[in-house]
């Protein structure tokens, strides 16, 4: 029986993030702390879930780096709801831009357009157009 590898040491996966948005700037940007649901696990390989309440909506996001995969939901006040699953995330970073800070996702497919999402009021999300 071969001995186990421990997942530092294990090959990276062909899905995986090839840069993710490191966890402080992420919590700074959502205003909350984040949740990793294995805490042993390194936070570029483990299931993370940050939830944002804000006056207007209500941001959750839950990812895994090491697969290129994020849920995210935004409910809005009183009763909106977008809900999208996104596969094949390459890069998750923040941008800043005249202030105000957006969580962007690159795709590895070269004709998927970018995701931008503020958290900041107004929220917005924006596939394409450069988030603009």
């Amino acid at each position: 029986m071969a001995p186990a590898i421990a997942p530092s040491q294990q090959p990276r996966s062909d899905a995986a993030m090839k840069s993710v948005v490191a966890l402080p700037r992420l919590e700074a940007l959502f205003g909350t702390k984040a949740h990793l649901e294995y805490p042993s696990i390194p936070y570029k390989e483990n299931l993370v879930t940050i939830e944002s309440e804000l006056a207007t909506h209500r941001v959750w996001l839950r990812f895994m780096p090491g697969c290129g995969y994020a849920h995210l939901r935004l409910v809005g006040k009183p009763f909106s709801f977008v809900r999208l699953d996104l596969f094949d995330i390459k890069h998750m970073r923040i941008h800043t831009e005249e202030g105000r800070s957006t969580l962007l996702f690159k795709f590895a497919r070269g004709f998927t357009s970018d995701l931008t999402l503020c958290v900041q009021n107004p929220v917005t999300l924006c596939w394409g157009n450069d988030g603009k």
